[in-house]
């Protein structure tokens, strides 16, 4: 490689770094401004926070068949 190549190799590796970043802050913006949303959303719709969790578990897989008619 010349020096040339590995100049612009390593600019474009910057400038790729760069992009990645402003990609991530942007997406960082759009998760805040979509939680603003949620909650507007939520509260024009008079729902209230829920402060008690509740998790559902299954304690065994199952498998639910049914007969085939005539047979």
């Amino acid at each position: 490689m010349s020096v040339v190549h590995v100049v612009v190799q390593k600019e474009t590796i910057r400038n790729n770094k760069l992009v990645l970043s402003e990609i991530a802050n942007l997406e960082a913006e759009y998760i805040s401004a979509q939680h603003v949303v949620s909650e507007r959303i939520a509260k024009q719709s008079d729902l209230t926070e829920q402060s008690d969790k509740i998790f559902v578990s299954r304690s065994a897989p199952s498998l639910v068949m049914s007969p085939r008619d005539g047979g």
